[in-house]
């Protein structure tokens, strides 16, 4: 990382200050108590912010405090730094506002980039950290050399954990000590099968219960799979059966419409055969009237009298 640009709105003595570094070694000089220490922890609270590194909330530094401007007013700044790499990045920060009003940009195009870069657990944004390689403790004990104090970090105690998570872990950022401590609070908080009032143990009770459960389900399960078998099984049944009545159904109707067709037609037959009878019977028929059989019995009578 180069740094290329520093722009002081306000850090403690430091005012509207704008610096321009050039490639190699750039000196800043002046008297005592210009500003030169102020400068360097404006760099480093640009890059790492002022809050105590490793904390697990915020915790805020001495700093915060002793670099607020002393006329008062904003309390901000800006940088500007490239990398070996390639890229130019510039990181705008109001100390005032607190690590989630900081912000990085593309130097070259001002997009934003501040959402590609993750947060620690102080809500800082880890871009130095991710672009340089050390954490806050290690830059301050390496890349810079401050007047020694019983405030510094203490750099044997960092170093120390990053070999052991890199022989433990294979990573320096993933700490094996802070990972086993967690597990062991955890061990501690559930208990052990032993105990059979600690949580682990009545979770196993639990799971022995539900386990039973999950077996009487599943035979039930079985059962309606097998009914449905059955049923199904019977509904094909059905089906045969329906086809086969409907079927036998169209034969009977089938028959009977013989039958009717053959009655039909004897009655046709019938009723010809009657029409032809009657049309004889008209036809034999005598052409006179018959005498009244009472008046020809009457006059037998008579004439049998008289004889």
């Amino acid at each position: 990382m180069k740094l290329t640009k520093l722009e002081v709105k306000g850090f403690g003595r430091l005012k509207d200050l704008n610096l321009a570094l050039g490639d190699g070694l750039n000196i800043i000089h002046g008297l005592n108590e210009a500003g030169k220490s102020t400068l360097q922890r404006f760099i480093q609270g640009m890059l790492y912010g002022l809050q105590k590194p490793m904390a697990q909330r915020e915790a805020k530094l001495p700093e915060l405090d002793r670099y607020r401007p002393w006329g008062g007013g904003d309390y901000r700044g800006a940088l500007e730094y490239e990398l070996k790499g390639g890229g130019r990045f510039r990181v705008e920060r109001d100390f005032g506002a607190g690590p989630l009003a900081t912000r990085i940009f593309d130097a070259a195009t001002g997009k934003d980039l501040t959402k590609k870069f993750g947060q620690d657990r102080r809500h800082e944004l880890r871009f130095a950290e991710t672009h340089l390689g050390l954490g806050d403790g290690e830059f301050t004990s390496t890349c810079c050399l401050p007047q020694l104090g019983t405030d510094q970090i203490e750099l044997a105690a960092q170093i120390g954990e990053k070999l052991a998570n890199l022989a433990q872990a294979g990573q320096e950022d993933l700490s094996v000590q802070r990972a086993v401590k967690v597990l062991a609070e955890q061990v501690a908080k559930i208990g052990t099968d032993r105990a059979p009032t600690q949580p682990v143990a009545l979770k196993r009770v639990e799971v022995q219960r539900l386990e039973t459960l999950l077996q009487a389900a599943r035979g039930q399960r079985q059962a309606l799979l097998d009914e449905e078998v059955r049923l199904r099984s019977r509904e094909t049944q059905v089906a045969t059966l329906a086809g086969a009545a409907s079927e036998l159904e169209g034969r009977v109707l089938a028959s009977r419409r013989v039958r009717l067709t053959t009655r039909l037609e004897q009655i046709r037959q019938g009723e010809a055969a009657l029409a032809q009878a009657a049309a004889t019977a008209e036809r034999l028929k005598p052409d006179f009237d018959p005498p009244d059989p009472l008046v020809f019995e009457s006059a037998g009578q008579s004439r049998l009298a008289e004889l």
